[in-house]
């Protein structure tokens, strides 16, 4: 889709394969993997999608994307959106549904892949986390790759010494980083199964 060394995917969905999927795809592409709340306004919306210069948009449904389509003409980076719920409800050269994205990954040879996931370094940036704003806007927290893996081996061992015994549930917003770090990244250090739970699952 065009994605550009160190620009941003911006993820903006509730917890689901497809989310971790689009994280770790961008990571794997030499992109800024980006998590957005599900609770942002589209003002709030453009503001990360603006400051990581994303060039792509992963958004989970029409309730999600129809907030990125009210400031996508504010964002001079963005170059694809692809939407991993629900049928799309209108036709653009932008628009991709989930099935269609992945498709586009199948002419893509292996080592073009392992080309880009070799020139990626330690010490670089692999994900952007947002704060909360409270302060004014929010700002991008990075992380680099041996912050990601030492973090997660080090709390892996805490949570359970023992490989392929943990199974955790997904459902705290995982554009935060206790989420990111226990869902995604702790469940691959022990090489767990973690499930999803329904959007409304806290209600």
């Amino acid at each position: 889709l065009g994605l550009e060394r160190f620009h941003g995917v911006g993820i903006l969905g509730f917890n689901s394969p497809e989310w971790f999927i689009s994280d770790i795809g961008c990571i794997f592409a030499g992109g800024l993997a980006t998590g957005i709340y599900t609770t942002n306004s589209p003002e709030a919306c453009h503001y990360v999608a603006a400051n990581c210069e994303a060039n792509v948009l992963v958004v989970e449904n029409q309730k999600q994307l129809e907030k990125i389509l009210k400031v996508k003409d504010q964002l001079p980076h963005l170059k694809a959106i692809v939407q991993y719920k629900g049928e799309l409800q209108q036709k653009s050269p932008l628009l991709y549904t989930w099935d269609e994205f992945m498709k586009l990954g199948k002419d893509v040879p292996n080592e073009a892949l392992q080309a880009v996931i070799d020139s990626l370094r330690a010490n670089e940036c692999c994900t952007l986390i947002y704060t909360s704003g409270t302060t004014g806007n929010p700002k991008g927290v990075m992380l680099s790759h041996d912050n990601i893996t030492w973090t997660s081996r080090t709390v892996s061992k805490m949570i359970n010494p023992n490989y392929s015994e943990e199974v955790l549930v997904s459902y705290l917003p995982l554009s935060h980083v206790a989420a990111q770090m226990i869902d995604i990244w702790c469940s691959m250090s022990l090489a767990g199964t973690t499930h999803f739970a329904e959007p409304d699952a806290l209600k």
